[in-house]
């Protein structure tokens, strides 16, 4: 399902078309679904039940390792993980290596609001089994036919997106400029934490997906990661982490 699939078309009737990896498929008006995570968190449960209507909102569920959009490809799609994680890679830089990974709340797409042709920045391709909502940001271009009377609201929104989604790529420049992998690591927790909110965090990628994003290999990483823990920097089992000490010493 390439997100060609997730977008939608003509914002000027309750029934509009896209076409998709299965060829031309009818979307009706949505059925009710939660975006109230975080993206949305300032939205009354009326008020998103009226931004799904009036962006033709659906839901797409993708499998791992499926491609939901590639880099450079016409679209004006705000996307939001409901379920599973999504990786956004930069492809033009020459590396395949994920720049983000996305859980349940996060979002890609919201720059595509603004340009009279929208093209993705990133490669999204899904690491996991789950489930994207999809808004169709082209009504907040459309002045003379359907707009959405939270339109000013959803714009800001949108701004806010993309402050978080340039906070993100900074802080993985900055990731990745370190010489070590031990500091990339350190980094990369710190930045976690940040994010969660707490020391226990929950590294949705399996290990091969990890050491691409830390740009190292996958047998390295691991022992790397005993390394700090028989060292009792963190502790960890799967995909769940413990920062025991702070890994901005030494």
């Amino acid at each position: 399902m390439c997100i060609s699939a997730l977008s939608a078309a003509a914002p000027d009737s309750r029934e509009h078309f896209s076409m998709g990896a299965m060829g031309l498929q009818l979307h009706r008006p949505p059925v009710r679904f939660d975006i109230s995570t975080k993206a949305f968190a300032s939205f009354s449960t009326e008020e998103i039940d009226h931004l799904l209507a009036c962006t033709y909102a659906s839901t797409k569920n993708f499998k791992r390792g499926e491609v939901l959009i590639t880099q450079g490809e016409d679209s004006s799609t705000l996307a939001i993980v409901l379920k599973g994680t999504v990786l956004l890679s930069d492809q033009e830089s020459g590396s395949d290596s994920p720049v983000a990974f996305l859980n349940p709340g996060d979002h890609f797409g919201e720059d595509l609001g603004w340009s009279e042709n929208p093209t993705a920045r990133f490669t999204a391709i899904a690491a996991s089994p789950g489930t994207v909502a999809v808004l169709d940001l082209r009504t907040l271009q459309n002045l003379d036919g359907h707009q959405c009377k939270l339109r000013t609201r959803l714009a800001a929104k949108l701004l806010e997106f993309s402050a978080e989604s340039v906070a993100r790529a900074s802080a993985f420049e900055q990731m990745r400029q370190q010489e070590t992998l031990r500091e990339r690591l350190a980094e990369f927790f710190i930045n976690q934490r940040a994010e969660q909110g707490t020391e226990k965090l929950l590294i949705t990628l399996n290990r091969e997906q990890f050491a691409a994003h830390l740009g190292t290999e996958k047998t390295t990483l691991g022992k790397e990661l005993k390394a700090m823990q028989n060292e009792g920097l963190i502790e960890f089992y799967r995909s769940s982490f413990r920062i025991l000490k702070d890994l901005t010493e030494g």
